[in-house]
């Protein structure tokens, strides 16, 4: 009988050690992709990834079981390892069309710390869907771009179901319609977005009426709770589009924008949300006097399609439209993490920077790249 609980305790342990997976190019895990993690991965457990990475993952991945995926060490992304065209950070880098780099079908799933960029050209691919209705999705810390190869491309999308979407100290870039895009065309649905912290640039379609830094469409019977605290969205503005974004047809449903301490590139945040507190509209990130000597949104040329690695840095100190901006650290029901997506604590100096990147103590560039100012 003694024997007999001995081979219960051992076969117990085992499957308690096999059900938290790691992922290391080098074959030292338990994989080397994140999709054959996931379909060997127990629920509510955690996925870590690990290690220096020579190449992009470039295998499609979806999520089946609730669980974490998260990045430590080097894998992690950091803006810093991100100027070089081959990253020593893990890369999810999908380039197949019809698909999405990350497809969420399950009910409870965080993902921290990696970067997912959309090379296919084909329409609707997106680098991370949400597709369990009902269910939470978690994004943090991550850097989320695409090549801007086709129509309806965005960076976080979730379509035609009830949901939470938690967008937090995300650097999302590049996308042909919208960096955070939520739809429900039909039906009796609810979703909320809580971004908090995000930096978005260069998002929206020319031409279509649906796109932006995070757009909305809205119809009969919907309901959006957009929440918003502590982001930029530049350049996102196109044609009827906005940086904060609606698209209505007909029946209008109900959207709630609650946003505060952001700033947008155009006037939607005040028409989205006219009560919001430390707002600026229609401002830009870029340095005090335009004579190249303050703050700038730098932009980093990374080898491949997409020239884009988007860090606040201040290479004198000054301040600009983003930096130092508000000491606010709750508003929204939301609370600016306590480290930004490079792990710099926060805030430096007396008050918060504005976006998924803080500005350090000494404001040291990033090392290499060309710099473009953004006016």
């Amino acid at each position: 009988m003694n024997k007999w609980w001995v081979i219960l305790v051992l076969c117990l342990s085992v499957t308690v050690q096999a059900a938290n997976l790691s992922v290391q190019e080098d074959g030292g895990g338990d994989y080397t992709t994140l999709d054959e993690a996931l379909d060997n991965i127990g629920a509510a457990e955690t996925i870590t990834i690990e290690g220096e990475w020579d190449s992009a993952d470039t295998r499609n991945a979806i999520v089946s079981t609730d669980c974490t995926i998260t990045a430590t060490g080097a894998a992690r992304v950091t803006t810093a390892r991100h100027v070089a065209g081959t990253p020593t950070h893990y890369r999810l880098q999908c380039a197949s069309n019809g698909s999405h780099c990350i497809l969420v079908n399950d009910s409870a799933t965080t993902i921290d710390g990696i970067e997912v960029k959309q090379g296919g050209t084909g329409a609707s691919d997106e680098c991370i869907r949400m597709a369990h209705d009902g269910g939470t999705l978690t994004v943090q810390n991550c850097i989320i771009y695409s090549a801007h190869g086709a129509d309806d491309q965005d960076g976080i999308y979730a379509g035609g179901i009830s949901c939470t979407v938690n967008s937090v100290n995300n650097i999302i870039y590049n996308f042909e319609r919208a960096g955070l895009s939520a739809q429900i065309v039909s039906g009796t649905l609810t979703q909320t977005w809580n971004v908090n912290s995000n930096s978005i640039y260069l998002c929206g379609e020319d031409g279509e009426a649906i796109g932006g830094a995070l757009s909305i469409y809205r119809s009969v019977n919907s309901t959006f709770n957009i929440n918003v605290h502590n982001t930029w969205a530049l350049g996102c503005s196109y044609n009827s589009n906005d940086s904060f974004n609606e698209y209505i047809p007909g029946s209008a449903g109900t959207a709630t924008w609650a946003i505060s301490y952001s700033i947008d590139d155009d006037n939607s945040i005040a028409s989205r949300d006219a009560g919001g507190t430390g707002n600026q509209a229609s401002r830009t990130i870029s340095d005090n006097n335009g004579l190249g000597d303050g703050s700038y949104v730098i932009v980093t040329d990374i080898t491949g399609a997409v020239p884009f690695d988007l860090s606040l840095q201040d290479m004198t100190n000054a301040s600009n439209n983003a930096q130092d901006e508000h000491d606010v650290e709750e508003a929204e029901g939301l609370t600016i993490p306590g480290t930004d997506i490079d792990a710099t604590a926060r805030p430096q100096n007396t008050n918060y920077d504005v976006g998924a990147y803080e500005i350090d103590t000494e404001g040291a560039p990033a090392g290499g790249g060309q710099v473009i100012f953004i006016y």
